[in-house]
């Protein structure tokens, strides 16, 4: 009878695993479950029953469904590993499951055990990778493609993860050095060309990244990769009208979210009089507050905006541009923004392309944002209280710190020369949690900097609008506090990394779009003390000597 029972379980084995081959999941998962009741101590069919859950799972709308589906398949992966400690597929397969489901340290735990079990396992090594790509552990995805790529010197997908990897982390010298390798091997790779346009972008190379990406743009015409990296290279050039035009191609690449579909006719850059157009919001807050200083040209074009923003911005917003309709920008969309009525949609950054064609066509403005006068008065008392001399906001580190913008961001230990110029009062604009970074620069340089307690620097940005309206000069990296301080108008002295400085300089060496920032750009190869020392210097002229 056992031999007959054996014979059952295999059979409905075999027939899950064509199943599976055939594209059958949820079959598959009924023989699967099958074969498992008849021999629930076998690891091999629990591990076949997980893949199909798996396939069942990803083959169904997002939803309740997928989620019950995937959870289960993971349940079985455990009680495989149970039974089969060292059984590195069931590992992999349930790692890749838990990141679908959003699990991604459980994952990188588990792959972690993986690697150690079989450190000669290629699909375990993949997978390692990719979970530490995932999370933003660059050094070690680096390091751990770099091994793939030893075993596999002609995969390109593995030199495009390792060149990704160094890139975010700064290391974009040495992803170059991956980039020739992989041309020699392969110089019709229209990605690897793309890669390295932009890595040499950011090195600051730009004519050698125009011809990297036009070689790409040769080999593959509708890489819409290459098209959009070539737009960044081109408006870091000042070559502005063919730029805007190529930044399109970030709306089909996902760099500029969210992607959506217009539920209305797309301005196409014609008269606007008497017109309601609905300006849609793109990419982060930051680029919200600049792009911005665009709804003026338009209320002056005769338009009736609507204009969409991060939440935190909207009373801002609707103080600043009282001439239109501020709405909060949701998921999915607010009903004012589906009704009819509206003439035309836009994103917001491609309004540039028709209000910004040349840098000559960027106002030389005092400001566009508002802050709240009862709020900004109140703020101004509290800061002059803080006693006589200047009173100068700080913020060392950008929030987003990966690809173009890893170099974004120091220490506050770094800005000893800054910090410790006399008869200055320093206010904390830096939001996250960097209580030991204060004390130990107070420790360090015997120096203060005031912070407010309360003061939501994160999501209170009306009132962080009127902090900064009352100081005399805020000095930072490039961040959204530099950006909120230029669209107030306030003077702001920004430490962009060469790298990354293309869109706020345009080729030029000031900022275009804001007028009171002024740029203490950090070389390629310098370290970040050089323009910190520079800034120093500066700050000495002005308040000291």
């Amino acid at each position: 009878m056992r031999d007959t029972l054996y014979a059952r379980a295999r059979k409905a084995h075999q027939s899950g695993l064509e199943a599976i081959g055939a594209g059958h999941y949820p079959e598959a998962v009924d023989l699967l479950r099958g074969a498992v009741s008849l021999r629930p101590k076998c690891g091999r069919y629990r591990v076949n029953l997980a893949v199909a859950l798996e396939r069942a799972g990803m083959s169904v709308e997002a939803g309740d469904g997928r989620r019950k589906l995937l959870e289960e398949s993971v349940d079985e992966s455990l009680e495989a590993i149970r039974l089969r400690p060292k059984c590195v597929d069931a590992i992999t397969n349930m790692s890749l499951v838990l990141e679908s489901l959003g699990r991604n340290e459980e994952a990188l735990s588990h792959l972690e055990r993986a690697v150690e079990l079989a450190p000669r396992s290629v699909i375990a090594a993949w997978c390692y990778a990719g979970a530490l790509l995932k999370a933003k552990r660059w050094p070690e995805a680096a390091h751990w493609y770099g091994g793939i790529l030893k075993r596999d010197p002609g995969s390109d997908e593995a030199s495009g993860n390792m060149v990704s990897a160094l890139s975010s982390a700064g290391r974009n010298a040495e992803a170059l050095s991956v980039l020739y390798e992989a041309l020699e091997r392969n110089p019709g790779n229209a990605i690897t060309w793309t890669n390295a346009g932009c890595i040499f972008r950011a090195l600051g190379r730009n004519e050698a990244a125009l011809e990297c990406l036009d070689r790409a743009a040769a080999i593959d015409p509708v890489l819409a990769n290459a098209s959009w990296s070539r737009s960044l290279v081109l408006l870091s050039m000042g070559r502005l009208t063919e730029g805007w035009a190529g930044y399109e191609y970030g709306l089909k690449t996902g760099d500029r979210q969210p992607k959506r579909e217009l539920s209305h006719p797309r301005w196409d850059g014609s008269g606007l009089a008497g017109k309601t157009v609905l300006v849609r919001a793109e990419q982060g807050i930051g680029d919200h507050i600049t792009f911005a200083g665009m709804v003026p040209d338009l209320e002056r074009m005769g338009a009736r905006p609507i204009v969409e923003c991060d939440h935190r911005l909207v009373t801002l917003f609707q103080r600043s541009f009282p001439s239109s309709e501020v709405i909060p920008q949701t998921d999915p969309p607010q009903p004012r923004a589906l009704e009819p009525g509206i003439d035309y949609e836009i994103q917001a950054a491609s309004l540039m392309q028709w209000l910004r064609p040349n840098i000559e066509s960027f106002p030389r403005h005092g400001g566009y944002l508002v802050a709240d006068p009862e709020r900004a008065a109140v703020w101004k008392e509290r800061i002059k209280g803080l006693g006589p001399g200047p009173k100068i906001g700080i913020s060392w580190r950008s929030l987003k710190v990966s690809g173009v913008r890893s170099t974004d961001g120091t220490s506050l230990n770094q800005w000893g020369p800054i910090l410790t110029i006399p008869g200055i009062h320093w206010v904390n604009l830096q939001c996250g949690w960097m209580e030991t970074e204060l004390q130990e620069v107070g420790d360090l340089f015997d120096a203060g900097i005031h912070v407010w307690q309360g003061l939501d620097l994160k999501d209170g940005q009306d009132e962080l609008a009127a902090l900064i309206s009352g100081l005399d000069l805020v000095v930072s990296m490039l961040t959204v506090t530099a950006q909120m301080a230029g669209a107030l108008g306030v003077p702001a002295w920004v430490m962009p990394h060469m790298s990354s400085r293309g869109l706020w300089g345009l080729g030029t060496d000031h900022c275009p779009w804001q007028p009171s920032i002024r740029f203490f750009p950090c070389g390629v190869m310098e370290p970040w003390e050089a323009p910190i020392e520079r800034l120093a210097v500066e700050l000495r002229l002005r308040y000291v000597l």
